[in-house]
């Protein structure tokens, strides 16, 4: 009885090992996400929570590779944001406006970092 505890206490052991290996490789393989696909996938994320248009996610694209570089990551977050945010505002509808300004200060942290 004490031999089959002690190997249900070493299995579970393992799986949380395992478990927490697998977290720390999926984050870095985020880490090291090229910026032309980092940019990507932030507009593609703005697309769903904004319900863009496919032209819409298109100038946000290029919004973001024209103002972001690896460069420009270096900068004061607010220098980036700012010129950004104002820039992708003049694309959006009345009724996207609202949810974007809830959204603004957050939705390029994977591209430049969090305000943390």
């Amino acid at each position: 009885m004490k031999i089959k505890f002690t190997k249900i206490i070493a299995l579970v052991f393992i799986l949380m090992f395992i478990c927490s290996v697998k977290n720390v490789q999926a984050q870095i393989e985020t880490d090291i996400k090229p910026l032309s696909e980092k940019i990507d996938d932030t507009a593609n994320q703005l697309e769903i929570k904004l319900l863009l248009t496919k032209e819409q996610t298109l100038q946000v694209k290029n919004i973001l590779r024209e103002n972001i570089s690896d460069s420009t990551l270096k900068v004061d977050r607010e220098k980036i944001l700012k010129p950004i945010n104002d820039k992708v505002e003049t694309l959006l509808t009345k009724k996207q406006k609202p949810k974007f300004d809830i959204l603004k200060s957050k939705w390029l942290d994977e591209i430049i970092g969090t305000s943390d």
